[in-house]
């Protein structure tokens, strides 16, 4: 009976401590991929060529959360810090760097679940299988590595402007101008020395970004009923 079960779909009560995993992640900000039923005893199998009942269910069982994991961790990579503007709303550079802080903070915890002894061994018996979902395995951790290694630049180049963003967003009005340049030009270091930030899609969502905090520092300091006198 067991066996039948792991070998069809997941029964409601594993299906639930699954959702709630992955949901509570989702309130942390991070990506849970759950494991699958019968996880525990993964390390128990061997796969010959007269396994048993449950070698072949726990390897359909693997394959099953290979997908899910799949459509979670693409669901990370497809994100962009330029999304919000694409969708008409006005982001600070604040945001951007918060969205490159928090997506590699992301991709490393997705990265460390992979990375456990108990994952591997389940790509292990993937590949001694013979299975097909090996090769999406492997797939899906080479993308996790490439996205976590430009989130990681990306968020390390950008944390110098943190400190110029609040001066300039605590400066008077009068003076702003002056803290305008040096902005500049550590976003020119960054366009200079990042791998993954030099390129005209990315420094231009950066600036539209500056320009939404000039704009909304100017709406903050000035009343238009005098600007009309």
């Amino acid at each position: 009976m067991a066996g039948r079960r792991l070998a069809g779909r997941t029964s409601p009560r594993s299906q639930s401590k699954s959702n709630v995993f992955v949901v509570s992640g989702k309130v942390k900000g991070k990506t849970l991929l759950p494991l699958p039923v019968g996880s525990e005893k993964v390390e128990e199998c061997r796969v010959d060529d007269e396994k048993g009942d449950f070698e072949r269910n726990i390897i359909h069982a693997i394959e099953s959360v290979v997908i899910e994991w799949s459509h979670q961790i693409h669901d990370v990579l497809k994100k962009d810090s330029s999304q919000p503007l694409l969708d008409g709303l006005n982001p600070t550079p604040f945001y951007e760097l918060e969205f490159w802080k928090s997506k590699s903070t992301n991709l490393e915890c997705i990265y460390d679940q992979l990375r456990d002894p108990k994952v591997r061994k389940m790509a292990e018996l993937l590949e001694k299988s013979d299975s097909s979902y090996f090769q999406a395995f492997r797939n899906i951790f080479r993308e996790v590595i490439a996205a976590l290694t430009e989130a990681q630049d990306i968020n390390l180049h950008l944390k110098p402007l943190q400190r110029h963003l609040e001066d300039l967003e605590q400066a008077d009005y009068a003076e702003i101008i002056q803290f305008i340049e040096p902005l500049m030009h550590v976003m020119g270091l960054i366009w200079g020395s990042s791998k993954y930030y030099c390129s005209a899609p990315r420094i231009i969502v950066l600036l539209q970004e500056v320009c939404n905090q000039l704009i909304e520092l100017t709406r903050n300091s000035l009343d238009p009923h005098e600007i009309l006198k």
